[in-house]
């Protein structure tokens, strides 16, 4: 009776090893096409800033960004970044863990930049010029703790994404809340151009902000082109809807100049009309947290490109043209910015 009941119990096991020793065949072999291995990498932003017109002047370290990106499994990668030194302050930024759910879809969970306008998927030792255009700075998007979705559209070169994001800062992560920020952004290639689309919905405070962009990126040969609006609305009508626009151009050369092999000359044009980040309501009334300007940017990059290995020295000259009655904030000063950044 003990034998039959062991040959017996053996019969039923012996599917389940099958399947299992597949399964392990085939994660093995997935994962042999997938490294394992971490990636870590520095980006260094640092620079000399010059007020002409008063005479003032400073250093900064703008960015220390260390952070490493890899995978665990087949499916299932991660990116963890913090700035050590943002102007003198540490911050943490990218913390999240994402999984492919096959081979079009991924859902993402964790800190991230919210996915609105051009500059959320531009790394900073990316940038074109030393600041980043008030498409992005100003009304862009923030980081903040939530859930994405991307889905990669199989047979035609469009990427969406969208997610839902905690509405208060998030160094306050503790706080229970009603009300979700959310955003979506629309990625689509055709020849040598990505056209993007976008909107996105913030509660920073007590009002929700809803906004739009539209923009393009033409890239040919050694030209680089590109333009955004984004549209500003703040609901109850708590201040004035808000205009931003960005257009820029990028010119590459290949050089021989010491260890420096590339060198380009950019050009842009970008503004703002009165603008508020939404906090500080006084009344039901939100204040004008950015006056409104136009910004004319020329500059020039030499850079040393090797593998993984980057450095660009930068010189620009931001111009910047305000209404004769505004009280221009110090930052909004045109000034000369002699920038360094080291990637590897």
């Amino acid at each position: 009776m003990r034998k039959i009941t062991s040959v017996m119990l053996f019969s039923s096991l012996r599917p389940l090893a099958l399947a299992s020793a597949m399964a392990a065949s085939l994660f093995a072999s997935a994962a042999d096409s997938v490294s394992l291995v971490p990636v870590p990498y520095i980006t260094l932003r640092t620079r000399y800033e010059w007020v002409p017109s008063d005479g003032d002047m400073r250093f900064q370290v703008r960015h220390a960004r260390l952070g490493i990106t890899g995978n665990i499994c087949p499916i299932v990668d991660y990116k963890m970044e913090a700035d050590l030194c943002d102007r003198g302050k540490m911050r943490f930024l990218d913390l999240w863990g994402r999984v492919a759910l096959g081979s079009s879809l991924k859902v993402q969970l964790g800190n991230m930049r919210i996915p609105f306008a051009i500059g959320s998927h531009v790394a900073p030792h990316n940038y074109i010029f030393a600041d980043r255009p008030v498409t992005d700075k100003q009304v862009g998007s923030p980081r903040n703790v939530g859930v994405k979705l991307i889905y990669a559209t199989p047979g035609f070169p469009m990427t969406i994404e969208g997610g839902l994001f905690n509405s208060f800062s998030n160094t306050d992560q503790t706080r229970w809340q009603k009300r979700m920020a959310a955003a979506a952004k629309a990625r689509i290639n055709v020849s040598n151009v990505e056209f993007v689309v976008s909107c996105e919905s913030l509660v920073p405070d007590t009002t929700r902000m809803n906004s739009f962009s539209a923009g393009a990126v033409w890239k040919s040969g050694r030209w680089n082109v590109e333009g955004e609006y984004v549209y500003r609305h703040y609901t109850h009508k708590r201040a004035d809807a808000a205009h931003a626009y960005e257009v820029s151009a990028n010119y590459t050369m290949p050089v021989k100049a010491g260890v420096f092999n590339w060198l380009s000359f950019q050009g842009r044009f970008d503004g703002i009309t009165d603008h508020s980040d939404g906090t500080g309501a006084v009344n039901g009334y939100l204040p004008v947290t950015d006056p409104a300007f136009n910004r004319i940017t020329a500059g020039s990059t030499i850079t040393y490109q090797h593998s993984k290995f980057r450095t660009d020295f930068r010189l620009n000259y931001e111009h910047y043209f305000h209404h004769h009655d505004v009280v221009v904030p110090d930052e909004a000063r045109s000034k000369v910015v002699a920038e360094l950044v080291v990637h590897f």
